[in-house]
């Protein structure tokens, strides 16, 4: 067996009692340790080892502090000669300086047993594989099986290197899909015809186990408020959930998929002076900076961690003019845009406890904008 996210942050000593009760074996995503691994130079690169591992194969879970025989956990063996949140940090920096590339949403959890403790190690299935190990000098690459950890032969590193590529196309295939089907009116909700569509698509690095919980998000619904709305109509339909904004016509809506996918809707970003039509950049920034925050909120509520990827795409704004600012107008025209659609760059966006970093993690997405307009680069602080 191994932990989701949703649970192993729930994980008890009852829990770990019922793997040894069990005679619980270990598997291609479970592995446990009757230890810590040791300081030096052999226990860190065993640490580099297996992580990478679990992350190029299936990922898992590794339990320090669970005693094995022929992969039959036997015991718990509290881990005594450390603190936790010592040895935590002495992987997370191991993490941090061994495995390229890093390895996102890594996540460490202790239970407190006795004059001790067990660490629980989740490591989610890359989506960007493979990871190197590169310590004292050498670098590999590993993959695990039933009965350990392997070093990669070269037909697998390719096939690992393939899969990177075939994550960054399903997304864009994604997006392109659903653009079409809202330009044409075919999904579960038509959106009234507006001049210009902002529509931001944000996706789980890590695909959820299953389906989301529908229920969980319809009873916080407000993180998943339509962008720029005060008001809206929660409802389930055929794609999952949706809060539709108020309004006679559907103005924007906000949809969350059953595989952890939002996709959130506005229309009308088009604004037009002296019969030019402006896409006022910093009214963009605004809306995602006050939106994606609590969307990301939302997926944390319904186990979906993070990393997320954010596909920001302007629809239907061919022949109007990217600006930054009223003032902007006073001494140059912005350019025409020619083509109907803009598909900004992926972004990536790594959880944080100050919510704020969120709009920097859209910066490849909003240099692209603010290009699109003439200037060199988006600035947080430019013509506020």
């Amino acid at each position: 067996m191994a932990f989701i996210p949703g649970q192993f942050s729930e994980l008890t000593e009852e829990d770990l009692a019922r793997l040894v009760d069990g005679a619980i074996s270990e598997t291609i995503n479970l592995e446990f340790k009757s230890t810590a691994y040791p300081l030096g130079p052999d226990g860190s690169r065993e640490f580099l080892k297996d992580v990478s591992a679990l992350a190029n194969t299936n990922g898992g879970t590794l339990i320090l502090g669970i005693s094995e025989e022929a992969g039959v956990a036997t015991k718990i063996t509290p881990i005594t000669e450390s603190d936790h949140d010592s040895l935590k940090r002495r992987l997370e920096s191991l993490l941090r300086s061994g495995i390229q590339p890093p390895i996102l949403g890594v996540r460490m959890h202790h239970v407190q047993i006795d004059d001790g403790y067990v660490l629980s190690i989740y490591v989610p299935q890359s989506n960007y594989p493979p990871h190197r190990v590169s310590a004292q000098g050498k670098n590999s690459f590993h993959l695990r099986h039933s009965t350990g950890v392997y070093e990669a032969s070269m037909e697998e590193l390719r096939a690992l290197f393939s899969q990177t590529v075939t994550i960054r196309a399903k997304l864009e295939s994604f997006r392109k899909k659903r653009l079409f089907m809202i330009e044409n009116g075919d999904s579960a909700i038509t959106v009234a015809k507006g001049d210009g569509n902002l529509i931001v698509h944000l996706a789980p690095l890590y695909s959820p186990y299953g389906s989301v919980n529908l229920i969980s998000a319809h009873e916080r619904n407000e993180l998943l408020r339509p962008m720029h709305s005060s008001g809206w109509t929660p409802r389930f339909n055929v794609d999952g959930f949706a809060n539709i904004r108020s309004g006679v016509e559907c103005a924007g809506y906000t949809q969350l998929f059953r595989d952890g996918i939002i996709e959130a809707t506005k229309i009308d970003i088009i604004r037009s002076r002296n019969d030019e039509r402006y896409i006022w950049a910093r009214h963009i920034e605004e809306i995602l900076s006050s939106s994606i925050p609590l969307y990301i909120k939302c997926l944390e509520n319904i186990a979906t961690p993070g990393p997320w990827i954010a596909l920001i795409s302007l629809q239907g704004i061919s022949g109007s003019r990217v600006c930054c600012s009223i003032a902007d107008l006073d001494w140059e025209t912005p350019p025409e845009i020619r083509q109907k659609d803009l598909l900004l760059p992926p972004c990536l966006i790594v959880p944080s406890e100050n919510r704020s970093e969120y709009i920097g993690s859209l910066k490849p997405a909003l240099d692209a904008l603010w290009n699109a307009g003439g200037f060199a680069e988006w600035s947080p602080e430019q013509n506020r």
